[in-house]
C-alpha cells in the first residue's frame, strides 16, 4: 500500500480530531478545533504520528490493505503488551519531535513552543500517559475509518 500524503493527511486530521475529542471528554478546552487553524508545527506533529503508524504495525508483522487479504489473518487491536510498548515509544517520538522543532519545557503554550511534558514517560501522570495510549489505541479505528484493514503477515 502506498503511504503517500494522500493517506497521511487524512490520518493526521483524524489524529487531531481524536486529540480534540479526548480534551473535550476530559473537560479541557480545545485550543485548535479545526485542522486549518493548527499552527504548522502542530500539523507537522500530526503528520509525523501518521507516518509512524505503518512502521509500528510492521514491527509486529502487520500490514495494511484496502482490500481483503484472504490468505492472512485480520488483526483488530494491539495486545496489552504491544499497547504499553508503543505508548512509551509514542511519547519518546513526541518529545524528540518537539525538541527538534524548538520546543522547551515550560507552561503549555504552542505559540511560544513550550510544554511541561518534555520529560521521560515515567515522570508523566497517568492522565497524560493516557493521551499517548490513546494515540496507539486509535490506530485501528482510524485505519478502519479510512477503509483500511490490518493483517498479520503469515
Amino acid at each position: 500500500m502506498d503511504h503517500t500524503i494522500s493517506i497521511l493527511e487524512p490520518m493526521a486530521k483524524i489524529i487531531h480530531a481524536n486529540y480534540n475529542n479526548k480534551r473535550e471528554t476530559d473537560g479541557l478546552p480545545v485550543e485548535y478545533p479545526t485542522w486549518n487553524g493548527l499552527p504548522d508545527s502542530l500539523k507537522n506533529s500530526n503528520l509525523s504520528r501518521a507516518r509512524g503508524v505503518f512502521a509500528k504495525l510492521s514491527r509486529f508483522g502487520y500490514t495494511v490493505s484496502d482490500k481483503p487479504l484472504h490468505d492472512s489473518e485480520e488483526v483488530f487491536d494491539f495486545t496489552p503488551e504491544q499497547l504499553e510498548m508503543l505508548t512509551r515509544e509514542v511519547h519518546g517520538e513526541w518529545v524528540a519531535e518537539r525538541i527538534q522543532n524548538g520546543f522547551t519545557c515550560g507552561e503549555r503554550d504552542a505559540e511560544k513552543k513550550t510544554t511541561p511534558y518534555l520529560v521521560p514517560f515515567e515522570k508523566l501522570t497517568e492522565e497524560i500517559k493516557d493521551y499517548d495510549r490513546d494515540v496507539v489505541r486509535n490506530i485501528f479505528p482510524m485505519l478502519k475509518k479510512l477503509g483500511l484493514m490490518v493483517y498479520k503477515i503469515s
